[in-house]
């Protein structure tokens, strides 16, 4: 069941909210996915709040989140219960929720993306690695102390899920290839082991 659509969001550029203590009143909308940026948070860095509710679907024994991209750094908590923490951009992401359903959900995500100090930090000795989607190294300007780092691409940019399954399934099945040795794979073609 994709979450994708209008979230609530709020700006914490101070830090000032955590989990227990965010407003009720004063949060706006966002359609996700999407980055900050692009949906009117111009030239922001720092904490952004998200929020969205959903129905728990009838179907299915267990439930995952699953978060296909998030700009940088992820806390998530589902009905007030801390899921966890990711940090990337690119990678997808995913916990179990099963127990923490109710048959209405409030989904609560806490994304940060910071500018990283100029000069001493920016450009030379980065310590997050967001190549041309979050820092615009290869841009004109993109080492620029000044503007290097303007219009910030974080925010929840790809697609967010519910994936019901059931008890037992295959979440992400490898296949390893054994090379046989030169002798086992002779006869091996030829049709004897």
């Amino acid at each position: 069941m994709l979450l994708d659509g209008v979230w609530e969001f709020l700006p914490d550029s101070a830090k000032v909210y955590d989990e227990t203590n965010l407003p009720q009143e004063g949060w706006e909308k966002m359609r996700i996915p999407s980055n900050w940026e692009k949906e009117g948070l111009e030239n922001y860095s720092g904490t952004v709040w998200f929020r969205t509710s959903f129905e728990t679907p009838k179907e299915g024994k267990r439930h995952w989140i699953i978060f296909n991209g998030v700009d940088y750094e992820t806390d998530v908590w589902i009905n007030g219960h801390y899921l966890g923490n990711h940090e990337g951009y690119f990678d997808p992401f995913k916990f179990e929720v099963t127990d923490y359903l109710k048959p209405m959900n409030q989904l609560l995500v806490k994304v940060s993306c910071e500018k990283e100090e100029p000069g001493s930090v920016w450009p030379h000795h980065k310590t997050s690695i967001r190549g041309v989607f979050g820092q615009h190294d290869c841009r004109p300007g993109g080492n620029s102390l000044v503007h290097g780092q303007d219009h910030g691409t974080g925010g929840i940019w790809n697609s967010v899920m519910l994936k019901s399954t059931s008890e037992l399934f295959l979440d992400t099945p490898r296949i390893t290839p054994i090379l046989l040795s030169r002798k086992k794979g002779k006869a091996y073609n030829r049709g004897r082991l």
